[in-house]
């Protein structure tokens, strides 16, 4: 089914690719879908949705930032300059799962 649709072009068409169900044969997204995980490279965000919740339907219910550089972090100050520079590089990645 994922090879029949369009190819994704942002973190919504990942979102909305995990959340399909329309092939009842082998949907995507399952009742028994235990959670999908978004991690969008650029912003060093990790969406998370479970509990019969799919990425489609809602706002996640777990997000954390996961970049060094974000305050919720807290250590990018000890990291030594090298390690700063490279984490402030742009990615261009995002990456999903639905387990």
């Amino acid at each position: 089914r994922v090879d029949a649709l369009p190819p994704v072009r942002s973190a919504a068409d990942i979102r909305s690719r995990l959340s399909d169900a329309r092939d009842e044969a082998f949907p995507i997204y399952r009742n028994m879908t235990l959670h999908t995980l978004v991690l969008d490279g650029p912003t060093g965000r990790l969406d998370v949705w479970c509990c019969g919740r799919s990425a489609a339907h809602g706002p996640p219910v777990y997000q954390w930032e996961l970049l060094p550089s974000s305050p919720f972090f807290g250590f990018a100050e000890r990291l030594p300059a090298r390690a700063r520079a490279a984490s402030a590089e742009p990615r261009a990645a995002v990456t999903a799962y639905a387990v």
